[in-house]
């Protein structure tokens, strides 16, 4: 059965958002009454944990949605791959910055700029590229598609 498993993920790379969104909506009732912190210049926001996960886990099962109902126009599985490696990748840099640089409680000044931030700045860009990997792999397969049906 698990090699079943494993060669349906294989085939369909997709499978991989849903189970990370599988564990991702079990995660928060194993970290009950845990918040993040956030802090923006005078602004702190203060969120439940199990809210982040689940927004996240939603996000990751629309994703596998939306491979699932474009994968007939996705012409390449390698670009599959990369786009979901990339993402799960940065999103884990992410969270281990996170956890690395906890800097929530120390005082800034207005121009201060910590290593975490630009660390912050640079995984979100390389995530938005990324993304940009699945938009530019959905637009080849549609011209594709198009161009064929001519």
């Amino acid at each position: 059965m698990l090699q079943r498993a494993l060669l349906s993920v294989k085939r369909r790379p997709y499978l991989l958002f849903l189970f990370i969104a599988l564990a991702l909506i079990v995660y928060p009732f194993f970290t009950l009454h845990q918040t993040t912190d956030i802090h923006i210049y005078d602004t702190m926001l203060v969120i439940p944990t199990s809210h982040i996960c689940w927004l996240v886990s939603f996000c990751f099962i629309a994703a596998a949605g939306l491979y699932a109902g474009l994968k007939h126009f996705l012409p390449s599985r390698a670009l599959t791959w990369a786009h979901i490696l990339l993402t799960l990748l940065i999103l884990f840099l992410v969270v281990f910055f996170a956890d690395y640089y906890n800097t929530g409680a120390r005082q800034k000044t207005y121009y201060y700029i910590n290593t975490s931030e630009v660390a912050y700045r640079w995984l979100i860009l390389f995530l938005l590229g990324a993304q940009l990997i699945f938009a530019g792999h959905l637009f080849w397969g549609i011209a594709r598609y198009i161009i064929k049906k001519r």
